[in-house]
């Protein structure tokens, strides 16, 4: 039979000492979790530091809309640095940058159906290209070139005086307009025919 006695191991606790180690080591947990949930959800709750805005355009009898997030130069250098040469990029901040139409419109000669279209740009020094895509509401990290409708080629004219915000508009012509994409020390365009 027992003699009553127990068995102790030396450096390790018995009795209360366990028990408050137990409850020690659950509350640094839970405080833990609280902390890193907590954390996570004010980062979700951040402002946006770029704006969200949709501008509209009419141009011979055709509206377009451009819905998109507005970056800030803030200092940084964009053309080659922040967007850099020879990779795409999705012009526009969160949510990828969408394009809607009321009319079929012919851009640089690729037809684009009424609607809504996502743009993105393969930049270069020299000589780049918009791409439209038949994806919409995707973020805008995110590129599937299979979805692409097509790419024209963008004329560049070098600004003086830089563009803080990155902005979408279009200037009315005589049987279209022109698509303009300013931001920093450029302006890339391309022209369009309502169809």
């Amino acid at each position: 039979m027992g003699s009553g006695v127990s068995h102790w191991l030396p450096g390790r606790p018995t009795g209360p000492v366990l028990l408050g180690a137990a409850i020690g080591f659950s509350l640094l947990v839970a405080v833990g979790l609280v902390a890193g949930g907590t954390a996570g959800w004010s980062a979700r709750q951040r402002p946006r530091l770029s704006p969200h805005e949709i501008h509209e355009f009419d141009a011979s009898g055709c509206h377009v809309t451009f819905n998109y997030g507005r970056p800030s130069k803030r200092g940084r250098e964009i053309w080659g640095g922040l967007v850099p040469w020879g990779h795409w990029w999705m012009p526009g901040a969160d949510e990828a940058t969408i394009i809607t139409t009321s009319k079929a419109i012919t851009l640089e000669g690729l037809t684009v159906p009424a609607g809504s279209h996502t743009l993105y740009v393969l930049p270069d020094e020299s000589a780049s290209d918009l791409v439209v895509s038949n994806e919409v509401g995707q973020f805008h990290t995110q590129y599937h070139p299979e979805r692409n409708l097509g790419q024209v080629k963008l004329s560049l004219r070098h600004l003086d005086s830089p563009v803080e915000e990155m902005t979408f508009t279009v200037e009315p012509e005589a049987t279209g307009g022109r698509l303009m994409l300013s931001w920093d020390d450029r302006a890339y365009w391309a022209s369009f025919v309502v169809r």
